[in-house]
């Protein structure tokens, strides 16, 4: 069962079936497949994990690059160095692998929301709601300054900070 935001509901019907007795391994795992965008050399996807019982973005590289050596190269860099990477705003990677093609995938976080090119497009369309927004900027928007508890971590954390405690000063 889908949540309103898009997520499935937390029930014991998804998180206490048992293993199949054959276990789907890579790509066979997914299931529901909706196309989210498409590129000029690879596809996302959202889709159904069924062995986690979780959504997920998989990124498939297009059969057309399939055996194009730079293609894949550059396509498992954006992966590995991607699921590598250590920062809240880095959506972690959970797997690659190639489909039943051959073709090089990697499956990811699934966030969900309106991406940022969606509304510059509307701002440059000059989208009055967009603009004027009621009220202080939503939660996730960056205006771009630290705010106040950014700041107070920054001090609480800084190296001359740690190292004063450190030496009893």
């Amino acid at each position: 069962m889908i949540s309103s935001d898009g997520y499935p509901r937390i029930t014991l019907a998804f998180t206490d079936p048992d293993l199949p007795t054959v276990v789907p391994y890579g790509y066979a795992k997914y299931t529901d497949f909706k196309e989210m965008a498409r590129g000029g050399r690879a596809i996302l996807w959202s889709c159904w994990d069924s062995i986690m019982g979780r959504p997920v973005a998989l990124k498939a590289l297009l059969p057309q690059f399939a055996q194009d050596e730079k293609e894949r190269r550059r396509f498992l860099r954006e992966a590995r160095v991607t699921a590598q990477l250590q920062h809240p705003h880095t959506v972690p990677v959970y797997e690659i692998g190639r489909d039943d093609q051959g073709c090089l995938y990697f499956t990811m976080k699934m966030i969900r929301g309106e991406d940022t090119f969606k509304i510059l497009r509307r701002l440059a369309a000059g989208d009055r709601e967009t603009r004027l927004h009621p009220g202080p900027p939503p939660r996730h928007c960056d205006s771009g300054r630290p705010g106040p508890g950014v700041l107070a971590r920054a001090r609480r954390y800084s190296p001359r900070r740690q190292a004063r405690e450190y030496l009893g000063r």
